[in-house]
């Protein structure tokens, strides 16, 4: 392996494989049911890919988008990854229960099986708000289903709350409720606003004035969360943060995304899909290639040695530059203080110092 690739602690890839059983209003991979379905040759090819790449000494895994579990042969999948060492200790599957709801002991033997010990779920409120946010009735009984038929098959699980302007006023309610699925306290539960990326960029969010009628104790663990007009001050007034960079990622492994057709995207952190998520008129300039017999340290060597256009002109501004210029200084919704600088904008930069190019 090069010297380039070498030093990369850890690499995911994030197959983007199946269609969504929910349409969430602020999904940042957009899932969808009407998505295309990867054919299990591909993703047994990406598998042995990755593979190929632990093999050369990188700590290599990978992450489902969408709806995994709505892909006929996920067990399968999940069962030769589990073959070829791509399980580990901190592995997780993100799902929203529609299909664990109604498994067999059987399937979720086969699951717990291959290493996976903990399953990732997201709430959008109570029962009514969590149906409607999610596109469809009996999603929030569905994730209640699968939480008990984890526990009953030694999964562990944990939860966040969505917060958004219909769930407000009732995420005391919801934190409480989901916490009661776990009596032992074992299970971790928060809850935050979305990220600014695929439908989270048109979704609406929560105001101060909502935000601010929620329990002080709720408030004063929030941390980050702020109106983008703070932020904006925030910024402005610390030359710290001011003077920092974008970095458009937000862990320390590297990710590329992969789609249907194997075509290979850089992308952003573990959890989203970075500027080229917030930013999809752009997306085709993250493109790396097609996947092919070669695997993915070509990628890994393109990626240290040949920076896609957009991410060049990160080390041309400063967080302080996007608040001056893009930030709303009368902004009221709520965000990760993050989220601005290194989603929204950040988008407004790029499409403007990229588009016209």
């Amino acid at each position: 392996m090069s010297e380039s690739a070498n030093n990369i602690q850890a690499f995911y890839a994030g197959i983007h494989a199946m269609p969504c059983t929910n349409r969430c209003q602020h999904c940042w991979a957009e899932g969808d049911p009407c998505h295309a379905r990867m054919t299990p040759e591909r993703v047994g090819f990406i598998l042995d890919k990755l593979a190929d790449l632990k093999s050369l000494g990188m700590d290599s895994s990978f992450i489902f988008y969408d709806e995994p579990t709505y892909h006929p042969q996920f067990l399968d999948f999940m069962e030769k990854a589990s073959g070829l060492g791509l399980i580990g200790e901190q592995f997780f599957l993100a799902t929203n229960g529609s299909i664990l709801a109604q498994a067999s002991d059987d399937t979720w033997t086969r699951l717990g099986d291959t290493g996976c010990a903990c399953l990732q779920l997201t709430f959008y409120g109570l029962e009514k708000t969590h149906d409607v946010f999610a596109g469809r009735k009996g999603a929030f009984r569905d994730i209640v289903r699968t939480i008990h038929r984890a526990t009953e098959h030694g999964l562990e699980w944990y939860a966040g709350v969505i917060l958004h302007p219909d769930n407000v006023r009732e995420l005391p309610v919801t934190l409480d409720t989901v916490r009661s699925y776990d009596p032992e306290g074992r299970a971790r539960v928060g809850w935050f606003p979305f990220l600014w990326q695929g439908r989270g960029r048109e979704a609406k969010r929560i105001r101060f004035g909502q935000y601010a009628a929620l329990p002080t104790g709720l408030r004063e663990k929030a941390g980050m969360f702020m109106q983008e007009k703070d932020v904006v001050e925030r910024i402005l007034s610390s030359p710290e943060l001011a003077d920092q960079h974008p970095m458009a990622s937000g862990c320390s492994a590297v990710v590329f995304h992969v789609d249907v057709e194997l075509n290979v995207y850089w992308g952003g952190s573990c959890d989203s899909g970075g500027i080229g998520w917030a930013v999809p008129e752009i997306k085709r300039e993250f493109c790396l290639g097609t996947l092919n017999e070669a695997g993915f340290q070509p990628f890994l060597q393109a990626y240290r040695m040949k920076t896609p256009r957009p991410l060049k002109l990160l080390s041309s501004v400063t967080w302080g530059e996007l608040a001056s210029r893009y930030g709303n200084r009368r902004g009221d919704e709520i965000y990760f203080l993050r989220d601005l600088p290194e989603n929204k904008w950040l988008a407004a930069y790029l499409i403007e110092n990229l588009m016209g190019s």
